[in-house]
């Protein structure tokens, strides 16, 4: 069991892609995503959830079982704040944004995320 021996804050649940790495049949991916929100929950874990509206739509469709948990949503306007965010999948704020894929330092590209400072 690899989670149990490791250190960490908290896990997010990647759910993007579509049908490259989803089921088409949304049922199959809202069983399959309990199923994981509660093994994480057995395990004591943090648990949070990063997509978009364009992602989660196809793979879950309307469902709103994940939205208890805090959101990490991707909309690249280059933009550090949350005035785009337009609620989603039963969310109606986000904890964090990814908001530019152009990134870079010594030869590497990376995403930029933004939060709220506390």
């Amino acid at each position: 069991n690899y989670l149990s021996n490791s250190t960490y804050d908290g896990l997010w649940l990647d759910i993007e892609g579509g049908s490259s790495y989803w089921s088409t049949n949304v049922n199959n991916n809202q069983a399959f995503f309990e199923d994981m929100v509660n093994q994480a929950n057995k395990m004591n874990q943090n648990l949070g959830i990063y997509t978009s509206d364009s992602q989660w739509g196809p793979i879950m469709g309307s469902w709103t079982g994940g939205s208890d948990l805090p959101l990490w949503y991707a909309n690249y306007d280059g933009i550090p704040d949350f005035g785009d965010f337009s609620p989603f999948g039963g969310w109606s704020s986000p904890s964090m944004k990814q908001f530019s894929d152009a990134g870079s330092k010594c030869g590497t590209s990376y995403d930029i995320n933004w939060y709220p400072p506390s």
